[in-house]
């Protein structure tokens, strides 16, 4: 997702990681996350019967979920929040899931 990328920093070290690994790739881009809901919501329409039904899919990843409002393919409301499952453990559950971190 996008959020694996916080800064610019983090961004140009991981793309220069994938063309040293990777040379006989010549050009990728890492897209923002309403494309992110947007293909998501494009793979939803090829595996699920919802093509003429208005539908919300929520897409949660690491750093940022995805929230996409669609209905016969065409993607009418799409956003990409700073919300993911890693952050959120991160903010709330830094001292573990366990019963008696959750009570602390």
């Amino acid at each position: 997702g996008p959020e694996v990328f916080p800064d610019d920093r983090l961004r140009n070290a991981f793309e220069q990681r994938v063309r040293e690994a990777c040379p006989e790739i010549d050009q990728f881009d890492i897209i923002p996350g309403q494309e992110e809901a947007r293909l998501i919501y494009l793979g939803v329409l090829q595996a699920l019967p919802v093509f003429n039904q208005k539908v919300l899919v929520i897409d949660i990843g690491g750093g940022s979920t995805e929230f996409l409002v669609g209905q016969a393919g065409d993607p009418e409301y799409a956003v990409s929040l700073k919300l993911g499952h890693v952050r959120l453990k991160n903010r709330f559950f830094s001292q573990g899931t366990g019963a008696k971190a959750i009570q602390d």
